[in-house]
């Protein structure tokens, strides 16, 4: 196994504090001479979906031991000329987990030449979710023992995005071409954090509702968040929206007052929308309520134009309705009601807006509510 130190050192190298490791190659996992292809890392961060590396143009041949440790990837037969050529690279890929954007303040590697015959000029680009590929750093080596190279990188990728680093060899000796070039220590630092760092997501019940706190560690292009609710902990329905401050790293404290809560316990979820319209929901939160209203019906929002929520009387029979009838006493329609459940939910997309009246009836005993139908 590769000692701890080796990648020590080569962080240590570095001009500098470029976060954590995100993707490391050290070749110690190879379980073959010739690595099949594509080579995955042997350390990815949590914050990675997935990271490979592979060879186009030039040959996979094997894993010598050259610079630390027990391994390292060989290639040969790279080009003669003075300069990189096109469609001749080792590339090294990485995807960043849903919701997480990658922060690479850093690439480094480490290759040797088997022979004085080998390649000894070396060009290293980058590109992030299809940007045009840009020249990181280059350079050239005449010696045949282990070097370090490495450069600071101003890569920032989109949510869920990826991020491409390809090493063009050049310049072999047209009498060696099977000299070999091998790399080993291939190293990406920085950062992966998600747009929104939740750290505290409580409520609060009391009187005049359920008061919902929420706190962040730090945001990146946090546009706003929506408040959603449910009375099952399945349906989820949208009740609010908060501003965000969009970029932050300090914390950053929000609260929402949810004015009208079910009887008894409520569930709540953040849904937080970047500036790429991305969105990204928060674990559950389920809160009981204060509210101990049971003697009539209750209905919220009020005015609302596409849903109304009803709070309906404790005690109802399997005999209930809820009719809506319209100011000039007009039926609109009429439905039958779940004793069940403490809540029922009207669409009121086929009515006009205006004033009407809600009546829930149940045997001899009956139940008023005003409503109005706001124009959408």
């Amino acid at each position: 196994m590769k000692p701890f130190w080796t990648l020590f050192f080569l962080a240590a190298w570095t001009p500098g504090l470029w976060g954590q490791d995100l993707a490391v190659w050290t070749f110690e996992n190879l379980t073959s001479a010739v690595p099949s292809l594509p080579i995955p890392p042997s350390f990815a961060s949590a914050s990675i979906a997935s990271a490979s590396a592979s060879v186009s143009g030039a040959t996979n041949i094997g894993s010598p031991d050259a610079c630390n440790g027990n391994e390292s990837w060989a290639t040969n037969f790279w080009p003669t000329a003075g300069s990189f050529q096109l469609g001749n690279y080792l590339i090294f890929e990485v995807y960043a987990k849903p919701g997480y954007r990658m922060e690479i303040n850093y690439f480094g590697f480490s290759f040797s030449r088997s022979s004085s015959y080998s390649a000894t000029g070396y060009t290293v680009t980058y590109s992030s979710d299809g940007s045009v590929e840009t020249i990181l750093t280059a350079g050239s080596t005449h010696s045949t023992s282990c070097g370090s190279y490495g450069a600071p990188t101003p890569i920032y990728t989109k949510a869920g995005g990826w991020a491409v680093f390809k090493i063009y060899f050049y310049g072999q000796h047209p009498s060696g071409l099977a000299a070999t070039i091998r790399v080993d220590d291939i190293l990406m630092m920085g950062n992966a954090p998600l747009p929104v760092e939740l750290t505290q997501f409580r409520g609060d019940a009391h009187d005049q509702g359920i008061t919902l706190h929420w706190t962040t560690a730090s945001e990146r292009e946090n546009l706003f968040f929506e408040v959603e609710r449910s009375h099952d902990g399945l349906t989820f329905a949208r009740i609010g929206q908060v501003e965000g401050v969009g970029n932050s790293d300090l914390p950053v404290h929000y609260r929402f007052l949810d004015a009208y809560p079910y009887p008894g316990i409520n569930y709540y979820r953040l849904a937080q929308t970047d500036r790429e319209g991305s969105v990204h929901y928060s674990q559950v939160a389920a809160f009981r309520s204060a509210n101990t209203y049971t003697s009539g019906v209750r209905v919220f929002p009020n005015p609302a134009s596409s849903q109304l929520s009803v709070q309906l009387p404790d005690g109802l029979s399997r005999e209930a309705v809820l009719d809506v009838i319209s100011a000039c006493g007009v039926p609109q329609f009429s439905r039958a009601i779940d004793p069940e459940h403490r809540m029922a939910f009207i669409r009121l997309d086929n009515l006009a807006p205006g004033a009407y009246l809600l009546v829930v009836r149940d045997r001899e005993r009956s139940w008023q509510a005003r409503v109005i139908k706001a124009a959408e």
